[in-house]
């Protein structure tokens, strides 16, 4: 005899599971407005953009997650560093705080 429902095989029993969200933690709250700042490259981009920008520089701000995006050309540490001071003047400016 055929069995009315299928077997089910692992993956679909695990992609079918729910979580519940994940638990703020209190270290995360700990921070200010830019005392703390993730940053992160993107590219070689296959297809310049129009100023020849091939890379996306990001910085982001920990205590309200406003992202910054600096696009370059290069991503040797001069012109990273040249970004991130532009980055860090614009936040500095904008919050009254630093970084």
């Amino acid at each position: 005899t055929v069995s009315p429902t299928p077997p089910m095989c692992e993956a679909c029993i695990y992609g079918r599971q729910a979580r519940l969200p994940f638990i703020e933690s209190s270290e995360t709250n700990n921070y200010d407005i830019l005392e703390l700042v993730h940053s992160d490259i993107c590219g070689l981009m296959h297809i310049p953009s129009l100023g020849g920008a091939r890379y996306v520089l990001t910085f982001t701000d920990h205590k309200s997650r406003y992202p910054y995006c600096a696009y370059t050309a290069t991503k040797d540490a001069a012109t990273c560093l040249e970004k991130f001071k532009e980055f860090r003047a614009w936040a500095e400016i904008q919050t009254s705080k630093k970084v």
